[in-house]
């Protein structure tokens, strides 16, 4: 039989131990666009010379899982990833950012060619939105884990089915804003990033742990180019609000950045209309306590 990318599916469970998957393991199924996790390995070399030119020892280091996830983003799907990605918690419907760690396990059933690849310690380093006018939005996620193994076996015979009746949200019926006001947009591009890195240590070949850089958040928009105001804000480093809001017209995410500043902003030079590029960075805000939140409708 020949393995083929249209049926594989795609399952998880969130670990309580980082790097653990727990026994028995009630997994849930993933709708998704694209997986692409692999294991990288670091090699070791003899760098002896044996006077014919010729090498005799290769051997296997530290390794590490890492790959992105990309999805179609709907309502009550991915919220953990999400969640995971900010490094923070659900709470009344509402994430910030925080700095607390989850792990993942996820299993990539093959039924055609009886194969599961198991990640393990799979944190979120990064994960990112796009929010364009002639497409739903998408998330994507960027993985980092400690660990791969291959069976035949799937990890949950009866997972979680994907929930059923969920459509991806697109920007219709939500909005953005800008100091409050309406903002005319063509494009909104967001991006967290952990920076997690990864601590190898004598003695053995998965890794340690993981810890923590600085937190990022970035981002651009594209707008219409009908004044001045975003070239004043960012010649004079002045502070803006950023809110929008995502919608699959029931049920809604809002994001929140009350604390951006343009870190560059680029005016087209085509005969048509003129657009705005402003590339922007999020920064924390004392009254959110957070550089940014979510807000979700529909669980």
């Amino acid at each position: 039989m020949i393995s083929q990318g249209s049926t594989v599916a795609l399952e998880f469970i969130k670990e309580v131990t980082i790097g653990v998957t727990p026994t028995t393991p009630q997994t849930s199924l993933i709708p998704y666009i694209s997986f692409d996790m692999e294991l990288d390995k670091d090699v070791f070399t003899d760098p002896s010379r044996n006077g014919d030119n010729q090498q005799r020892f290769m051997s296997p280091g530290s390794y590490r899982t890492s790959g992105s996830m990309s999805v179609a983003y709907s309502t009550g799907q991915f919220d953990e990833f999400i969640a995971a990605g900010l490094m923070g918690t659900w709470a009344t419907n509402v994430a910030k950012i925080g700095n607390t760690k989850s792990g993942f396990t996820f299993g990539e059933w093959d039924a055609t060619i009886t194969t599961n690849r198991v990640f393990t310690g799979t944190e979120i380093n990064t994960f990112g939105i796009e929010i364009v006018p002639n497409d739903v939005v998408k998330l994507n996620f960027g993985l980092l884990g400690r660990n791969m193994t291959i069976g035949t076996v799937q990890l949950d015979s009866t997972p979680t089915a994907i929930v059923a009746g969920k459509t991806p949200m697109t920007h219709v019926g939500g909005f953005v804003k800008i100091d409050g006001a309406t903002a005319y947009t063509t494009g909104v591009k967001l991006d967290v990033n952990n920076n997690i890195s990864q601590l190898n240590v004598l003695g053995q070949n998965a890794a340690y742990g993981t810890y923590l850089g600085m937190k990022t958040v970035s981002g651009s928009l594209t707008l219409v180019y009908e004044d001045n105001t975003f070239y004043n804000k960012f010649i004079n480093n002045t502070s803006a609000s950023l809110q929008f809001q995502l919608s699959d017209g029931t049920n809604s995410h809002t994001y929140m950045l009350p604390n951006i500043k343009l870190s560059k902003v680029a005016a087209a030079t085509n005969e048509g209309v003129r657009l705005l590029t402003c590339d922007f960075v999020g920064l924390y805000d004392a009254t959110l306590a957070s550089i940014m939140s979510i807000t979700r409708t529909g669980v």
